[in-house]
């Protein structure tokens, strides 16, 4: 009793791969929000994706 089959779940081919992964908003009333107090949070409107895990664990751990 078990699944013996070759699946092929991603394809190769970079053409046939479909979806917005990756991709950059290009309105900023769609950009997520990030709400925290304002020690944490960095003294400008916007944050680099990178930028998120740090804010993180600052909020959750103190200053590293």
């Amino acid at each position: 009793l078990g699944l013996r089959g070759l699946l092929e779940v991603i394809p190769l081919d970079p053409s046939l791969l479909k979806g917005s992964h990756g991709r950059a908003i290009e309105n900023p009333e769609l950009h997520p929000v990030l709400i925290g107090d304002k020690e944490i949070l960095p003294p400008k409107d916007a944050v680099h994706c990178t930028e998120i895990k740090e804010i993180v664990l600052k909020s959750l751990f103190g200053e590293a």
